[in-house]
């Protein structure tokens, strides 16, 4: 499988993020444009950019964040996103509940639209539009029969999680996964450091999700899991899990090709990734790789 490296439409999406940021953050017309022109700057004068896109981003935030001080400027859309999800969710159990490992499997895969580190993409859904597209999302790749086959004689089950919003689903997807399957081990990643909306491990704990499982740190604070980068302590973790779950687009661009036993769960949400991987444009996957010897 190839590896996805950052390409030229990529950095419209960087230079996106930055007027995202730049509005965010800055209160006046000329502070938002001295950000602005100040993380352009910074952007062209990277040197490497034969890694996956997160890790670009990674250095972006870090200037970004470095130079304004601001620590977490998705704290409020982090909250109001998980707050959107819960709603829909719980909408969901009481009109529907008989469901099965299947179902939780798709929403948690549509909830993956909510990603504002994604081209212009700044999008909150209403509780009845995501309503609308968790009921009705079809899995244009789905290995969950092979994932359930798996679960039976695993021993232990890593869960890497990525955005605000979608971990709403994540949580109850991996509540079903510890109810269905009382003898596995489930370990929940999250980020080392506030990255865009991406869950953190205080996110993580704020949320209860330590009731499901161990709660670890990759040890990366950039919007995937960049494996060079991540902590021992992890990547331990990553090599012996004999489950792994990895959520999102940011953790699919960095981990897509790596030949271990991964399910990938997501929206192809950009072309690059499309055109860098063979799926199509919003194509929604869950999609096992096994490790493979000869790649």
């Amino acid at each position: 499988m190839k590896k996805i490296i950052t390409g030229y439409e990529c950095l419209n999406c960087f230079v996106s993020q930055i007027d995202k940021m730049s509005n965010s953050i800055g209160k006046t017309e000329e502070e938002k444009k001295e950000l602005f022109l100040n993380a352009l700057n910074f952007l062209s004068g990277i040197k490497d950019f034969n890694v996956p896109p997160p890790e670009v981003a990674r250095q972006l935030y870090k200037f970004i964040r470095a130079s304004t001080g601001v620590y977490d400027p998705y704290k409020e859309i982090k909250s109001s996103t998980n707050e959107t999800a819960l709603q829909v969710i719980n909408d969901i159990l009481d009109s529907c509940p008989q469901l099965v490992m299947e179902d939780f499997i798709k929403f948690s895969v549509a909830g993956n639209i909510i990603d504002f580190g994604v081209g212009k993409n700044r999008t909150e859904y209403s509780v009845e539009k995501l309503t609308e597209i968790v009921l009705n999302i079809n899995l244009d790749i789905n290995d969950s029969k092979i994932f359930t086959d798996s679960l039976n004689s695993a021993e232990t089950l890593l869960y890497i999680l990525d955005n605000s919003g979608e971990v709403i689903f994540d949580k109850y997807f991996i509540s079903h996964i510890k109810n269905q399957y009382e003898h596995l081990k489930i370990f929940i990643a999250a980020r080392n450091d506030c990255i865009i909306n991406d869950i953190t491990v205080k996110d993580a704990e704020e949320l209860g999700m330590g009731d499901l499982g161990e709660i670890v740190s990759t040890g990366y604070n950039g919007p995937g899991v960049y494996l060079g980068s991540c902590s021992e302590q992890f990547l331990k973790l990553f090599e012996n899990a004999d489950i792994i779950v990895s959520k999102g687009q940011g953790n699919f661009e960095t981990l897509w090709g790596c030949r271990q036993n991964i399910f990938y769960a997501l929206k192809i949400k950009c072309n690059h990734v499309a055109k860098a991987t063979g799926f199509n444009l919003n194509a929604n996957l869950f999609i096992h790789s096994c490790p493979n010897p000869n790649n």
